[in-house]
Formats: structure tokens, C-alpha cells, sequence
């Protein structure tokens, strides 16, 4: 199915706060459903919530590290 192919080229295209909003509005698609296909589509939506909030996460915290950081270079102490 084309919508199942669209899903995975946004999970690939590594953007996940914007793949959570498409991929939103692409599973409505399915309908009310069964439960289980209810909460695969749970599943989903919370490690796409989770994978945008730990690439935030990392960002603040590379950034932390990038001001922390003595100003020579990394290279040099190997």
C-alpha cells in the first residue's frame, strides 16, 4: 500500500517532529480499526514522540558539550 510506503520514507528521511505530523494524518487513513491495529498505531506515534525528543535532547546536549569544550583542538590530545 502506497501509505505504508510513505510512513517509511518519512521515518528514513530523519526528521522525526515532521514525520510525527504526516505520519498523524496518513494513519487516519486506517480508520477506527481493531483495537490491536489502534494500538500499533499508539505504538508508533510514541517512538516517533520519543525519537524527536531524544534528537532534541542530543542537539542541546552536543551543543553543551561545544561550549564546555576547551578551545583546542580534539585532535590534538590523541
Amino acid at each position: 500500500m502506497q501509505v505504508f510506503d510513505d510512513i517509511e520514507a518519512l521515518l528514513d528521511a530523519g526528521e522525526a517532529s515532521t514525520a510525527l505530523k504526516e505520519v498523524l494524518a496518513l494513519v487516519h487513513q486506517f480508520g477506527r480499526g481493531s483495537s490491536v491495529l489502534a494500538g500499533a498505531i499508539d505504538d508508533l506515534i510514541v517512538d516517533l514522540s520519543t525519537l524527536s525528543l531524544a534528537r532534541m535532547l542530543a542537539r542541546k546536549r552536543l551543543l553543551k558539550i561545544k561550549l564546555l569544550a576547551p578551545r583546542q583542538s580534539v585532535g590534538a590530545a590523541s
